[in-house]
């Protein structure tokens, strides 16, 4: 078990309950593949701003780009819907969870370096630690309007976090 622990809950804690449920499902089958995916997102937010009145509606990881692939197929062979785009990522669904994995060289190198082990509902999650977190929302207040006038509420509290 980790030092660290994610006692907060988003708005919607039913949902994101059932979300975490099936991140413990993808972590399992990664795990048997020695790949070690990285949160980042609104989950990450989350820990570091324990801002309770957002809510979490996907589960946002980093992997390798060249494990995309494997973890479709690893993925199909359990019987579990993933469909990959040229983002480059792979979203994987189960009813009306989703999680997307990302490459981590498109959006944030380094990470070795960069994510710390916290429990989440009882199982241990890598997370990307808080100065990549902000560096990934920075980035992506150059995307589109909607992004980033998010990414700069985010980034406000962040930086409160951060100081």
């Amino acid at each position: 078990m980790s030092s660290l622990t994610l006692n907060s809950y988003p708005k919607n804690k039913d949902y994101y309950q059932k979300l975490i449920a099936f991140g413990k499902e993808c972590l399992e089958i990664c795990k048997t593949l020695n790949v070690t995916p990285v949160i980042h997102g609104s989950l990450a937010y989350l820990f570091y701003t324990k801002d309770g009145s957002i809510e979490v509606h996907d589960l946002d990881l980093l992997v390798p780009e060249a494990i995309l692939s494997v973890l479709a197929t690893e993925f199909t062979k359990q019987g579990i819907q993933n469909e990959l785009s040229s983002h480059p990522s792979l979203k994987v669904l189960k009813g009306d969870e989703k999680i997307s994995f990302h490459s981590m060289e498109y959006f944030l190198n380094n990470l070795s370096k960069t994510a710390l082990p916290v429990d989440i509902e009882g199982s241990t999650f890598q997370i990307l630690n808080l100065e990549a977190l902000i560096k990934g929302y920075e980035a992506s207040k150059n995307m589109e309007p909607k992004i980033s006038e998010a990414s700069s509420k985010k980034l406000e509290k962040l930086y409160l976090v951060k100081n």
